[in-house]
């Protein structure tokens, strides 16, 4: 997954056999509420594709989704904080690194927010 893919600027979800052939779209990014520019890797659990976005959500400061592969269905889980980053309850802002799936939690990092806006590290249970 990576920012500038699919039928838009807005970046991508891909599939492709693990001995190569066809590279097939699964789903496409528009921006807005649905998140844009997914810089990290994807975790599975199960049948369920789990990523981060860093920007768009309610706050424009990206977000966390899930993505079911049977059903192909796309759904924003999590909106990440509004400016000004010191007022957060420490969730962060603008995730660009992949997530850490243990047991039944996500765990990643923010690039802003926290204590003294520099970033933080969150948890969170789909």
């Amino acid at each position: 997954m990576h920012a500038d893919g699919g039928a838009s600027s807005d970046g991508g979800i891909y599939s492709m056999g693990t001995s190569g052939g066809t590279l097939k779209t699964l789903f496409t990014f528009t921006g807005g509420s649905e998140g844009n520019e997914p810089f990290g890797g994807l975790v599975l659990s199960g049948s369920t594709l789990y990523g981060t976005t860093y920007f768009g959500g309610a706050n424009n400061n990206g977000l966390i989704f899930s993505f079911n592969l049977p059903t192909a269905t796309y759904q924003d889980i999590y909106d990440f904080s509004a400016f000004p980053f010191k007022t957060f309850n420490s969730s962060g802002a603008m995730p660009e690194a992949g997530l850490t799936l243990s047991g039944s939690t996500l765990y990643g990092t923010a690039t802003q927010g926290g204590s003294f806006t520099y970033g933080t590290v969150f948890s969170f249970v789909p």
